[in-house]
């Protein structure tokens, strides 16, 4: 039987594993979609079961609400960019920012998919909040000018890119 602090392991493995291929999702490979979104779910299984065998399981610093901030971001990150579901992606955000408000890249990747639905009040507001988080960041920095720069009805035709 397994026990919470190897189910916890194999999650974090799990989620790294998603973290090192994201990258490569930009090639419109559907087979890497679905092999994301598999490891994903093992993940998120493996995350339930550490929560079930003992909710206060952690290794090191990493723990059952790191490894939940961690699932719903990237899986945000897979309804974004590859299936340009950002409705779906800003509820994982959303998720991701009730466990930690503090995490900057949930704020960045929220403004984007504000951005890319044309709500540049929201999308300010967490780009705004990505700079506070993370100053030395120029991406989130170079996101942030542009949205202020960028007109509302440039942003509802959808030609804000971000950075």
């Amino acid at each position: 039987m397994a026990s919470a602090v190897d189910a916890l392991r194999l999650s974090r493995s799990y989620l790294e594993e998603v973290e090192q291929r994201f990258d490569q999702l930009e090639s419109g490979d559907t087979s890497l979609v679905q092999q994301l979104d598999r490891t994903l779910e093992l993940a998120k299984r493996q995350i339930e079961l550490a929560e079930q065998l003992d909710p206060n399981v952690a290794i090191d610093e990493y723990n059952l609400p790191e490894a939940r901030l961690k699932y719903h971001y990237w899986k945000a990150g897979i309804e974004s960019s590859s299936r340009k579901n950002n409705a779906a992606a800003i509820e994982h955000l959303k998720s991701a920012l009730a466990i930690d408000e503090s995490f900057a890249p949930t704020h960045f990747m929220l403004a984007l998919c504000y951005a890319a639905t044309g709500r540049k009040s929201d999308a300010l507001t967490h780009s705004r909040r990505a700079v506070e988080l993370d100053p030395e960041n120029m991406e989130y920095r170079k996101t942030l000018d542009r949205l202020e720069n960028v007109s509302g009805a440039a942003l509802q035709l959808g030609t804000f890119r971000g950075s």
